[in-house]
């Protein structure tokens, strides 16, 4: 069956999982002399208005933020003949970061990515949006190596959303936060609580359960200062928390640091342990053949 063609130009190849929210392809706009693939996200409940809400949410985000962290808007519009919404995106290869952890575990690579992770949500938090549905799912790990964060469906964008369509309720347990859940107002501390239970998951590699994170990061065997740090970027109380996610990069980096210290020290006393003991037993073998 020939490949259909959506909007008059994009070529629909390959359809690919998504939300039920929409459609989501792998295609080829004809329209255009460049002939990369890319991504189609088309809209299916156009008579949702709150679904409306988060497509209109996303594609207002995106291009807004130019960032290699976070995936590129190409173009987007509505469809004449079905009225669908619709969203051009760069394709990516590679895998997310749920299907990474589950298939390779490497928690010596999980400050490395929550690093990256952070670049990408500080430059949206400076301009005023705020992700609130931060989980693996929605963070690409490209085969290149590179880390980008997906899906701003839901995001809450202060300089563009009028009164009322603020929404409530949304995101994904376990790392949505409280204030998020219970509808009290979000800030940019909801997608720091979002970060702490991704990170205790990137370096213990248990999956969160729901209502039971906090147990679990006091249960796991995370380091001290990696622990206490998740602890307060997950606590209830958002005031708590780590005062942004700047804030949190600076925990990291100091964490690193000092780590990197105290190898290079035990790498040292090693290595010198090492050299006494040989230099002991050539004197020993030495002392032997004068014996003799």
């Amino acid at each position: 069956m020939a490949p259909q063609l959506f909007a008059s130009r994009f070529k629909l190849i390959r359809k690919i999982p998504g939300s039920g929210q929409s459609e989501i392809w792998v295609s080829r706009d004809v329209d255009s002399e460049n002939a990369d693939l890319i991504i189609i996200k088309i809209l299916t409940g156009n008579s949702n208005s709150l679904l409306r809400e988060f497509f209109i949410r996303e594609t207002e985000a995106l291009s807004q933020l130019k960032h290699n962290g976070i995936v590129k808007i190409l173009e987007w519009g509505i469809d004449e003949e079905t009225g669908k919404y619709w969203i051009a995106l760069e394709r990516l290869e590679g895998m997310t970061l749920e299907e990474r952890l589950v298939t390779s575990f490497q928690p010596d690579l999980g400050i490395d990515i929550m690093l990256e992770i952070i670049e990408a949500v500080s430059v949206a938090h400076s301009k005023g949006i705020i992700h609130r549905d931060l989980k693996p799912s929605n963070i690409f790990c490209e085969t290149s190596g590179d880390i980008k964060v997906l899906d701003f469906g839901i995001c809450k964008i202060k300089t563009l959303l009028k009164e009322g369509t603020t929404v409530s309720g949304f995101g994904t347990p376990p790392y949505t936060a409280p204030e998020q859940i219970n509808g009290s107002g979000v800030d940019f501390s909801t997608d720091v609580y979002s970060l702490g239970v991704i990170l205790f998951y990137l370096l213990d590699g248990n999956r969160p359960i729901k209502d039971m994170v906090t147990e679990q990061v006091l249960a796991s065997e995370i380091v001290s200062e990696l622990k206490d740090l998740i602890l307060k970027m997950i606590d209830e109380k958002k005031e708590n928390r780590p005062s942004s996610v700047l804030h949190v990069k600076r925990e990291l980096l100091k964490y690193r640091k000092e780590d990197s210290k105290r190898k290079t020290i035990h790498y040292v006393k090693v290595t010198q342990l090492l050299a006494n003991s040989l230099r002991e037993l050539e004197l020993t073998e030495y002392n032997t053949e004068q014996d003799a």
